[in-house]
C-alpha cells in the first residue's frame, strides 16, 4: 500500500508556502530614513531658533552700549549741545535694546513727547532721559 501511495505522489500537489511572520514598520529601511530626516529637520530647526535669539541678545547688548556710550558723551560735553541729530539713533538704539516707547502710564511717557516735540533739546534734557529709561 505504500508503494501505491509513493507512485502517487506526484498527484499530489506540494503544500503551500506559509506566510513570512509579521514585520514591524520599524524594521524596514524606508522608515529608517525617514525618522532620521524628521530628526534633521527637527535639528536644524532648534539650531536655527537658537541662533536667533542669540543674534537678538547680541543686538540688544550692543545697542544697550551704544547708549550708555551716548549718555557719557552727553555729560562730558556742554549741557546745551544741540542733540536733534542724535536722536533718530537714540530711540532706534531704545528699540532695538527691547525699551519699546513709554506707554500712556508710563513715568518716560513725559520726557519722550518733549524730546520728540521740542524745537531744540539740550543734552541734559537727552540724558535725564535715557537715565530713566536705562536705569535697571
Amino acid at each position: 500500500m505504500i508503494d501505491r501511495l509513493a507512485a502517487l505522489a506526484d498527484i499530489v500537489p506540494p503544500r503551500p508556502v506559509a506566510p513570512p511572520p509579521a514585520v514591524s514598520p520599524w524594521q524596514g529601511g524606508t522608515t529608517w530614513w525617514l525618522a532620521v530626516v524628521v530628526l534633521l529637520a527637527v535639528l536644524a530647526l532648534v539650531v536655527f531658533a537658537a541662533g536667533r535669539w542669540a543674534r537678538q541678545a547680541l543686538r540688544r547688548r550692543r545697542a544697550r552700549a551704544r547708549l550708555l556710550r551716548t549718555r557719557a558723551r552727553l555729560r562730558a560735553g556742554p549741557a546745551d549741545a544741540p542733540v536733534a541729530p542724535l536722536l533718530a539713533a537714540v530711540f532706534e538704539d531704545l528699540r532695538r535694546a527691547g525699551l519699546p516707547e513709554p506707554g500712556a502710564g508710563d513715568a518716560a511717557r513725559g520726557p519722550h513727547q518733549r524730546l520728540l516735540y521740542a524745537r531744540e533739546v539740550g543734552a541734559a534734557a537727552l540724558c535725564d532721559y535715557l537715565d530713566q529709561r536705562l536705569a535697571p
